[in-house]
């Protein structure tokens, strides 16, 4: 065989869930989605909510299935064809379903907000702004739609539009943090008294918290964004904004980095667009400014990497884990490095630093199991395997890999074991083959078979169906 591996919704409402949703807390999201969804069976906002959250855990054919049903129910409901056209992940199904529903409705807002969507993925900047434009005059409370409009708006590089569509919309939406931060943004000089004022609205929300903290730093408020960043990361342990923020300003308070360089060195991090030379080139100006920076001189091995240079990567990952020994992000990138160059057991200390920092990053503890692997450390590996599937029950990556480690183990059975659970919570087609594969080795494959059926019911998909008819003739 070859291998395979790579809340209770009621008193929280549709915001509460979307937060949860923004949060990457898809298993609660789910669960406060699919009780709006069905106490609120009008309620457009919580069926779309559903059909999004279904989407990001990989149940496209369930969320399709859901809504189709509810256009084949209604009587000419333009919401129904908007939500089927939602649902849709490719552009043509989505766009006939908005069409749909514009025939119907030739106002509805809903859909010119889909439109608008499809023309901006399409890079139809001018048609995306008027679509989402209508969608706002029609409905001023749709957020998305505000979002997507000040988004293609800078996208064609008209900022003082962007801004003056952001105000407008926070306007109308006075409590939502997106567009304040969008204000902040395209007003700078006045961003630490939008973000300011939308938390003492909005209380202490996430996304907020981060950009405050972005604007303290780069105010050379060090001790004040590192405040803002711990409180995120006590919510969301793993918020890579917040964690980038506080490793920025402890080089700020060691005086390895001055305030005024933090967003250089930033945007230097996140350059992976940007023209090769030019990022490299910018990245060197960093370095040899700032010689102490660990993180400078991680954004010239980026630069180095995306120039082709990876032994040139590799030596800039080192010295800036010289530089700074305790700096997780560091840590991680050069431990991913050194293992891609075939030194698993170098990776090892530098991947057990990053994860210690890190304990729910899922990929790092995959990191450190392969790299545990490659170092002759099978058993270590193993048991660190069980720990992270543990505690990612839903990450397809890490059960595929932990179920291929037990198999190669000899233990097909537990391997059958894991499948069988992740399949139930995640019904992606990698799950769904390696399950396949598994069953008739570990001596289930009725028992497979007559579960796929059931998942078959629940999804409405023809194709679980079909695997099991297969699996059964075996």
């Amino acid at each position: 065989m070859g291998s395979w591996a790579v809340a209770w919704a009621g008193p929280l409402g549709t915001a509460g869930a979307e937060a949860l949703f923004r949060q990457g807390r898809t298993a609660e999201a789910l669960r406060a989605a699919e009780d709006l969804a069905r106490e609120r069976p009008q309620d457009v906002a919580a069926q779309e909510l559903m059909i999004d959250v279904l989407i990001t855990m990989g149940q496209h054919e369930q969320a399709v299935a859901r809504a189709r049903q509810r256009v084949e129910g209604s009587t000419g409901e333009a919401d129904a064809h908007y939500l089927l056209g939602r649902a849709h992940i490719d552009a043509l199904s989505s766009r006939k379903a908005y069409e749909a529903a514009l025939h119907l409705n030739p106002s509805h807002s809903r859909s010119h907000m889909g439109m608008g969507s499809l023309h901006e993925a399409a890079g139809r900047l001018d048609d995306a702004t008027s679509s989402y434009a209508r969608a706002t005059k029609g409905d001023p409370s749709l957020a998305e739609a505000w979002f997507g409009l000040v988004r293609a708006q800078m996208r064609a590089g008209d900022r003082a539009a962007a801004l003056k569509s952001a105000r407008a919309g926070l306007e109308a939406l006075p409590l939502e943090p997106r567009l304040s931060m969008m204000v902040a943004e395209l007003d700078p000089k006045r961003a630490r008294e939008v973000l300011q004022a939308a938390l003492a609205k909005a209380g202490p929300d996430v996304d907020l918290r981060v950009a405050m903290a972005g604007v303290l730093l780069q105010e050379g408020d060090a001790e004040g964004a590192s405040e803002y960043a711990r409180k995120v990361l006590a919510t969301v342990p793993d918020q890579p904004e917040a964690r980038r923020t506080l490793l920025l300003a402890a080089e700020v308070t060691r005086r390895w980095l001055p305030a005024g360089a933090v967003g250089e060195v930033s945007r230097a991090l996140a350059s992976a667009s940007e023209e090769p030379a030019r990022a490299l080139s910018r990245a060197q100006s960093l370095v040899r400014a700032h010689p102490k920076s660990a993180l400078a001189m991680l954004a010239r091995a980026s630069a180095k990497r995306a120039s082709g240079d990876e032994a040139g990567e590799l030596a800039d990952l080192q010295a800036a884990a010289r530089l700074d020994p305790a700096n997780e992000e560091v840590a991680s990138v050069t431990g991913f490095a050194l293992l891609r160059a075939g030194r698993a057991a170098d990776a090892i200390g530098l991947l057990t630093t990053a994860m210690s920092a890190r304990p729910g990053d899922a990929n790092l503890g995959l990191g450190l199991a392969q790299a545990l692997a490659d170092a002759g450390y099978a058993d270590d590996e193993r048991l660190l395997l069980e720990r992270v599937a543990a505690a990612h029950p839903r990450n397809v990556d890490v059960q595929l890999v932990y179920a291929q480690r037990l198999l190669e183990a000899g233990a097909p059975k537990q391997a059958y074991g894991v499948l069988k659970i992740s399949m139930q919570l995640t019904s992606d087609p990698r799950l769904v083959a390696a399950f396949v594969q598994v069953a008739p080795v570990a001596g289930h494959a009725s028992e497979a078979a007559d579960l796929l059926d059931t998942l078959a019911e629940r999804t409405g998909s023809n194709h679980l169906r079909e695997i099991a008819r297969k699996l059964r003739v075996q």
